[in-house]
């Protein structure tokens, strides 16, 4: 038989007390419910006075991404842009960039880079610098060979 020592008998009582704490939390105040028998459980009473917000609510919240024109011009995204491209970049073309990367600003900010060198469309150059690993003067050269068989046809 082994004996255990007598600090690790005393943090498994101390984990055992928490986790005995936490289920004599009352039901009003949980908050979060990830499933449908506790709803079953509570009349809709409760429900509509209680701060109870489902899984799939948070969900929902979370993946909504307003869109560019909701975000708007005074956006972080937009004012970093124009911190790192200048004044020459309007806001609307950050804007255009940001919704072409998904919001994502090193991204935005390189196919505007991109697209000053070559003067190709947003998508054309979001699509060259994914095929380069986002590497600009790969995706510039991509471009450029591709505009060149383009006009020796």
């Amino acid at each position: 038989m082994t004996t255990k020592n007598p600090e690790s008998q005393h943090f498994e009582e101390q984990i055992e007390s928490n986790l005995n704490a936490l289920d004599e939390i009352p039901v009003e105040q949980d908050v979060v419910d990830c499933g449908s028998d506790f709803t079953d459980l509570r009349n809709e009473k409760e429900k509509i006075h209680s701060h109870h917000v489902s899984c799939e609510d948070l969900l929902k919240f979370a993946n909504a991404k307003p869109s560019s024109r909701t975000r708007g011009n005074e956006s972080d995204e937009v004012r970093i842009m124009s911190k790192v491209l200048g004044k020459d970049v309007t806001t609307e073309k950050c804007l255009q960039a940001l919704d072409q990367s998904d919001w994502d600003v090193m991204k935005a900010i390189k196919i505007l880079k991109l697209q000053n060198v070559v003067s190709a469309d947003l998508s054309t150059c979001y699509n060259a610098l994914e095929s380069s690993m986002w590497d600009i003067t790969k995706a510039a050269q991509w471009i450029l060979q591709q505009d060149g068989e383009v006009t020796q046809v």
